[in-house]
């Protein structure tokens, strides 16, 4: 590469630990009744350098009656039928081996139970064990040769150790020779975000320009994210904004800034992802949670109160006698390592007037300001251990603290 190195903000930081070809890597995958979460877990173990430090952790959101439904479901008895002898075979080589050797976990909840996506990346969330790198992707995603060296290589460039490398991948149909994965000239990047109806931003369409560099980014995206661990030990999803899909990435990204982590575009396609049904002959939309009619009553109730909840997270003003689920959102809510406030100047986002700048030219041109950490954060802490009393329990498949 021959760009210039991406920009760390200014100011006494936690001490930079590169990665190497041993670091674990953890992806976590909230699965939602999606026949291609099978290839998606295929891709992450064939594609690999260094399969034997990869981890998954999946909650699967199914219909136990459609088999294809289980991102597992080839490594049965009843379903390795179901395909091609050769699918078979890459399946028993690179998947079937890494769930008898808990290089594989998941947990599954009946589709009629589920909360909506940010609750199911709570749990999987909860899934992380020891690895040092923390991956959030989509059940519908497909990698590139090698691409564990390519993603820690680029955060290792970044030299930050409170780097969150993240975007809306490009599509699977942006591929070129799928032979030799040859890269594309343009890398996407998150840079636009709109408010919608709920007084939330939500985040538009990724734009791409040509760079080989990564570049600092105001913006989250929840297709994939890489980072070390430490950021989902102190910035866990908040399990109790059942069924919010709109205000998801936004309300996260805040919050792993104002808890001292810079965001940043990658400097290569090293992920693709599939935004369509892959069956279908015209591209369609895929069917999520909140399409499903038995869960729909409880969901629009939910949802008045979950908006009202973010709401209240980021600004810490409710509304007059707005109904609002509060329930630990201490827990869940900003941090003090960087303000609020300096975080909607530095996205150029107006809560109150409900506006928003164009900082495109400003992310990929890199002229976005560097903010410095109000204090050095102590990484080393287990939220997990704190908190566990309200998270998912993986062994009998309840949830506590939910009722």
């Amino acid at each position: 590469k021959n760009g210039p190195k991406p920009r760390v903000p200014p100011g006494p930081r936690p001490k930079f630990i590169p990665g190497t070809n041993s670091s674990g890597i953890f992806f976590a995958i909230a699965s939602y009744r999606d026949k291609e979460c099978s290839g998606t877990i295929l891709s992450i173990f064939e594609k690999a350098a260094h399969p034997e430090r990869v981890f998954v952790g999946v909650v699967q959101q199914i219909n136990a009656d459609v088999i294809e439904e289980d991102c597992f479901y080839i490594c049965t008895e009843e379903g390795n039928g179901l395909v091609e002898p050769e699918l078979r075979e890459r399946f028993f080589k690179h998947v079937c081996p890494r769930i008898d050797n808990r290089q594989i976990i998941d947990t599954r909840i009946a589709y009629t139970h589920a909360k909506g996506v940010m609750y199911a990346r709570h749990n999987a969330q909860w899934l992380l064990q020891d690895q040092e790198f923390a991956v959030m992707i989509d059940s519908h995603s497909e990698f590139a040769p090698g691409y564990d060296n390519l993603m820690i290589a680029n955060w290792n460039e970044i030299h930050n150790e409170m780097a969150v490398i993240s975007t809306y991948p490009k599509h699977f149909n942006d591929r070129n020779d799928q032979s030799t994965w040859d890269q594309t000239n343009t890398i996407p990047q998150l840079c636009q975000t709109k408010f919608v109806g709920n007084g939330i931003p939500r985040h538009q369409s990724a734009r791409e320009v040509g760079t080989t560099t990564s570049h600092i980014s105001a913006f989250w995206g929840a297709c994939f994210s890489f980072s070390k661990s430490h950021a989902w030990r102190r910035v866990t999803f908040d399990p109790y904004s059942y069924f919010a899909f709109d205000p998801e990435e936004f309300s996260y990204g805040s919050r792993l800034w104002t808890h001292g982590y810079d965001l940043y575009t990658p400097s290569f396609n090293y992920i693709y992802h599939q935004y369509y049904v892959a069956d279908q002959k015209q591209p369609k939309k895929r069917e999520l949670y909140f399409h499903e009619k038995s869960i729909m009553s409880f969901k629009e109730k939910a949802v008045r109160h979950v908006d009202a909840r973010i709401r209240y997270v980021l600004d810490g003003k409710p509304e007059q006698h707005e109904e609002r689920d509060l329930r630990d959102v201490s827990h869940y809510g900003l941090g003090d390592v960087r303000s609020w406030e300096s975080f909607l100047e530095f996205a150029e986002i107006n809560m109150k007037e409900r506006t928003t700048g164009d900082i495109c030219d400003k992310t990929w041109k890199d002229q976005l300001p560097l903010v410095p950490l109000n204090y050095i954060p102590d990484l080393s802490g287990e939220v997990f251990d704190r908190y566990k009393d309200h998270w998912f329990d993986t062994i009998k498949g309840e949830g506590k603290g939910d009722k």
